[in-house]
């Protein structure tokens, strides 16, 4: 992709111009060489060389056509993920209020840090919902054989902040859910104020989980659940010998790592992250990754759809079953695609066939590599 269209996709995903704006640039630089080339395996299929006006005309008409509609998917991907980011950002902006302000915020204190642990330990005997929030700093997350809760707060803060430490945390425990949370008034930089969460809760007493933190890592390990809810923003998410029924994943500028995972339904939606998943154990997989990139080391015949979309995105699926069925639906436009000449990609979709894997991606101006 040459340098103004590039520039002008740029800008688009930015949110600087409108699809209809960048629909008319991309217009307006179509005679351009590199414009003319956006789809060579297309040209060289569809057309011979022909220096005849009549066909000359043809080749730019079909051109204006493709621009056309790669600006107007463009458009409709772009406008259906600043919904989701829109809302994901405002509603992170409700729980930790504030904390994008306190984040450059500095502290003249020159005293040295203090450090105090504090452990809860509950007993629970029934499954629960568990809500679990930090915006001050890193959280670790185990599940034990035990039936007890065990939660140690690591609190470094500066002296200045002693008197605004108190109750800076608040849990509530009913019949029915655990919900642990940091006040989020006192300050976000990590020089003043950091919280490093580690918490043992009984893996196989989890109806519902979720986990929020904000530019700091979450780990989550050795978990059996119903729903497993993660949100974070420019951080590392390592999930890790989990079994639930479904998880939602929702990320910002992050990483996330997948391993020894079963679902019967996995959604992530992200922007600008990378995704690593560790031979996915998915009936049904959803992956939304604009500006970022998916690699998947293998599938598990567990797996029976696949779905995965993106924008300037790279996608690598490895180790593929070359005896499993495979219906490819591949909607790209102005992507690179490299499948493995063995795989047993079929045409014919026989709903009787359990063996069959629907995979399905749209990864426009990016690469897909499925071997």
């Amino acid at each position: 992709m040459n340098d103004k269209r590039l520039l002008i996709l740029n800008m688009l995903d930015e949110g600087k111009i409108s699809s209809q704006e960048a629909l008319e640039l991309l217009e307006a630089i179509k005679d351009d060489k590199d414009n003319k080339d956006l789809n060579n395996e297309t040209k060289q299929d569809s057309y011979q060389e022909d220096t005849t006006e009549k066909n000359t005309e043809e080749r730019e008409d079909t051109s204006n056509s493709f621009v056309k509609k790669s600006a107007q998917a463009v458009g409709n991907i772009l406008g259906k993920l600043n919904v989701f980011m829109d809302n994901f950002q405002d509603k992170l902006a409700e729980e930790f209020e504030n904390v994008e302000e306190n984040f450059i915020e500095e502290s003249d204190d020159e005293s040295p840090i203090l450090n105090e642990s504090y452990t809860i330990d509950e007993i629970i005997d029934n499954k629960k919902d568990f809500v679990i929030n930090n915006p001050y700093g890193p959280i670790n997350l185990y599940g034990h054989d035990e039936d007890n809760i065990l939660i140690n707060i690591d609190l470094a803060y500066k002296k200045s902040y002693e008197n605004k430490v108190k109750d800076f945390y608040s849990y509530k425990n009913t019949n029915n859910s655990f919900d642990l949370s940091f006040k989020n008034n006192i300050s976000s930089n990590h020089k003043n104020f950091k919280i490093n969460l580690d918490i043992r809760i009984p893996k196989n007493l989890i109806n519902s989980l979720f986990v929020k933190s904000l530019n700091d890592d979450i780990k989550i390990h050795n978990i059996n659940s119903n729903e497993l809810e993660v949100e974070n923003i420019n951080a590392l998410i390592d999930i890790s010998n989990i079994s639930s029924h479904k998880i939602d994943i929702k990320l910002l500028n992050s990483s996330y790592k997948q391993s020894k995972t079963a679902t019967n339904d996995l959604a992530i939606k992200a922007l600008n992250t990378n995704l690593e998943l560790d031979e996915l154990k998915s009936v049904n997989t959803k992956i939304t990754n604009p500006n970022g990139s998916v690699d998947i080391s293998s599938i598990n015949s567990m797996t029976k759809t696949l779905s995965i979309s993106g924008f300037n995105s790279m996608v690598k699926i490895s180790n593929m079953d070359q005896s499993r069925p495979i219906i490819f639906e591949n909607k790209s436009i102005n992507s690179h695609s490299k499948i493995g000449p063995n795989l047993n990609i079929i045409k014919n979709f026989d709903r009787d066939n359990s063996d069959i894997l629907i995979l399905n991606i749209k990864a426009n101006n990016g690469k897909i590599v499925i071997c």
